[in-house]
């Protein structure tokens, strides 16, 4: 089907949520005679629901059929949906691509002005102003994913495209899809109009405060367009014992960020299945059991037969995005566990450096913990917000990790990549010190209010160990969460320190604070956050304590090699 030929639509323009199409067409009724928006309710009404999970969204026929129902209109204003609808958006833009059509692009640019129009409609839904930025915060990275993920597909099919990043009014001119023609000059006109009031505080609310907390947020989330290109998940079956009989993954989401979270459930039906087989699921080198046997009627429709068919389901779980390792689906019957499926991502080039970004000053810092991360988050927001850090300053966060673990983002485009970097070893001894001695973190007490915590003490590990017992048992004692993001190695956190413009040994600290205050001309006070526990020399160190932990981080003495090296 030529679509061309068809209508006389020649120009397709995609917005953000903050440009909503819907919204335009209420503020304006005549902008329906201009442009025609296709509603996330009417693709349900064109695909089939019936064929199991995901294959609605995956129909080859899709944009085809919906791009049927387009009037004859010069414009088609198309906003970019929520995220069960990303497929939609790229096998429209597929089509159109292949149609002739020029598309643009428009979309908010400044994060203040895109973050203050967010926290302005979230006040609509929150009773307390210092969770409307989380809400803000959310839906402004979900955003710019979808933003970032059409522009990246634009790109790559080599489409006829503009991209228009929108600051102020007077941009509005610039729009490159202008003809000498009354309608074109009609729909500017009209969108100007639209503009007007996302420029503007909603009258209803306290325009002071939450100018306030956008501007604040502003400090820590970067353009669109300076962000590296998000994972994209794949899910495939790894079934090499030939276990499985049948295994269905809902759907993904087309893009994720580094680390962005995302909920995912599946079926799984096992060939001999037995009521004692288990699932699990390995993240980050942690085992989560899935709780499997909900209900299950595709499957049991495909087998009547099978008892076992009805309740092969397991509940949704929050999965983490990650290039590596993969996530893995495991099958346990007795004491053995067998792979059976796994979600990959893709990766994107040049790999990400995950971090804090404080945008105004393009300045991007990776924490890693235990190399003074908490001193360091501490001065950064005091350094930004003029003030220190307490609960509930800025949003609903009661600790600035949680404040910041919020707001991590893609540094690649900054103009200074930073990190603090610490001698592997003496990075462990002092995480030992910390989190088991004087945070207690092996204590019965503290895993009993843990995930898993009573399988945990079932091992009958020691839970007051001491260095030589806890370095013997240390993979073990990694299955405690905390354990295992203090002393994770440095080299499962970043690629490589070629990614940085500038990378400080721990013992530089104080140049690491000054540089900073030099960068963004501003001051705070230095404070040394985590100071629990007593300093352990590595002589403390039995001589294969020390050969395991150089074997341990045998990966991370290869990262620092021009800053440390490992002991004889």
């Amino acid at each position: 089907m030529n679509l061309t030929h068809r209508n006389t639509a020649k120009h397709w323009i995609w917005t953000d949520r903050t440009l909503h199409a819907s919204e335009i067409a209420f503020l304006n009724p005549d902008l329906a005679k201009l442009s025609f928006a296709l509603n996330p309710l009417d693709i349900d009404h064109i695909t089939d629901q019936d064929s199991g999970w995901g294959s609605a969204w995956h129909s080859k026929n899709l944009s085809q059929k919906a791009l049927k129902l387009l009037p004859d209109v010069p414009y088609v204003l198309q906003q970019i949906p929520c995220d069960t609808h990303q497929d939609f958006v790229y096998a429209c833009i597929s089509s159109l691509t292949r149609a002739g059509y020029t598309q643009s692009f428009l979309y908010l640019h400044d994060p203040f002005l895109r973050l203050r129009h967010y926290i302005s409609i979230c006040a609509n839904f929150k009773e307390r102003d210092r969770e409307i930025c989380s809400a803000a915060i959310k839906c402004e990275l979900q955003d710019r994913l979808l933003i970032r993920g059409a522009i990246d597909l634009l790109e790559s099919k080599s489409t006829h495209f503009h991209d228009l990043p929108l600051t102020n009014l007077s941009d509005i001119d610039q729009a490159p899809w202008r003809l000498d023609n009354d309608s074109s000059t009609e729909f500017t006109s009209l969108l100007r109009q639209h503009l007007s009031r996302v420029f503007e505080f909603n009258p209803n609310y306290d325009g002071e405060l939450l100018g306030d907390l956008s501007r604040a947020e502003s400090y820590w989330l970067p353009d669109v367009r300076k962000t590296v290109k998000p994972l994209r998940p794949i899910f495939r079956i790894t079934d090499e014992k030939d276990m499985v009989k049948e295994f269905r993954s809902s759907p993904l989401p087309h893009n994720v960020w580094p680390n962005q979270s995302f909920n995912w459930a599946g079926s799984v039906y096992l060939k001999e299945q037995k009521a004692s087989d288990q699932l699990y699921l390995e993240m980050n080198k942690t085992l989560h059991p899935l709780i499997w046997g909900q209900s299950s009627p595709v499957i049991a429709k495909i087998y009547p037969d099978d008892a076992a068919a009805k309740f092969c389901r397991f509940r949704e779980v929050k999965l983490i995005a990650n290039q590596s390792p993969r996530i893995e689906v495991l099958a346990a019957s007795g004491d053995e566990r067998s792979s059976i499926g796994a979600i990959e991502f893709s990766a994107p080039s040049p790999a990400y450096i995950d971090g804090i970004l404080v945008n105004s000053h393009s300045l991007g810092y990776t924490p890693i913990p235990k190399v003074a991360c908490t001193s360091i988050k501490e001065f950064l927001f005091e350094l930004m917000h003029g003030e220190p850090f307490t609960p509930s300053l800025i949003d609903d966060s009661t600790h600035v990790h949680q404040f910041f673990d919020r707001r991590l983002v893609p540094i690649n485009f900054a103009d200074h990549r930073i990190i603090v970097v610490r001698d592997p070893i003496q990075r462990f001894l002092s995480g030992y010190s910390n989190r088991v001695l004087h945070h207690k973190e092996l204590t019965e007490e503290y895993i009993l209010r843990q995930p898993n915590g009573a399988a945990f003490l079932a091992k009958n590990l020691p839970t007051t160990p001491d260095i030589d017992v806890f370095v013997e048992n240390f993979e073990s004692y990694r299955a405690v969460a905390t354990i295992d993001h203090h002393f994770r190695p440095i080299s499962e956190y970043i690629p490589t320190l070629e990614c940085y413009t500038n990378v400080y040994p721990f013992e530089r600290l104080n140049d690491f604070f000054s540089d900073l205050m030099q960068i963004t001309k501003k001051s705070a006070a230095i404070r040394h956050a985590q100071r629990g526990g007593s300093k352990i020399d590595k002589s403390r160190l039995s001589p294969d304590s020390l050969i395991k932990l150089k074997r341990i981080f045998a990966a991370d003495y290869d990262l620092l090699g021009q800053h440390y090296r490992a002991p004889e």
